[in-house]
């Protein structure tokens, strides 16, 4: 039995004096099938957003499943080389900058809001408005493209209730 979620997501360019229309960026509302397929795309005009040492907002409204225990990359900026992801692992809520891991909370049954907020140096991690880890994390250079719910070779997709 295949199991469907939904999820919006959205990928900002925060603390920049010039900000840029970027193109692609989101937001996207989605259902993803559990061991289907996702949805890639070319950034636009995201140079100072893919740029090492840039600042970044990704967030993410999401069902994480009955069971709590979903797993897969929610959002990835870059290449799965080298990337920034925000993604659940067992239910708990985990960002990827590089080669920084960061662990937040574990996010409850039902619909909740995840975010990542970068200053280029630090990341914070909420759940519902509320900070639920962080630390350093220098933000690492990617390639400019989104991938929401990425169906990635070794890795679980994303699929939930």
């Amino acid at each position: 039995m295949m199991r469907a979620t939904r999820m919006v997501a959205g990928l900002l360019l925060a603390g920049s004096a010039q900000a840029q229309e970027i193109g692609n960026a989101g937001p996207y509302n989605a259902r993803f099938l559990q061991g289907g397929i996702g949805i890639e795309r070319p950034l636009a005009r995201a140079d100072a957003l893919v740029a090492a040492n840039a600042p970044y907002t990704i967030a993410a409204w999401v069902d994480a499943g009955a069971q709590n225990d979903a797993s897969g990359t929610l959002i990835r900026l870059g290449m799965p080389a080298a990337a920034r992801a925000l993604s659940l692992e067992n239910g708990r809520m985990v960002l990827r900058d590089g080669a920084a891991v960061l662990r937040g909370a574990v996010v409850p049954k039902g619909w909740h809001h995840l975010a990542a907020v970068s200053d280029g140096a630090r990341v914070t991690l909420y759940l519902d408005g509320r900070r639920v880890g962080g630390g350093a994390a220098r933000t690492s250079a990617v390639a400019a493209q989104i991938a929401i719910a990425p169906a990635t070779p070794g890795e679980p997709h994303f699929g939930g209730q």
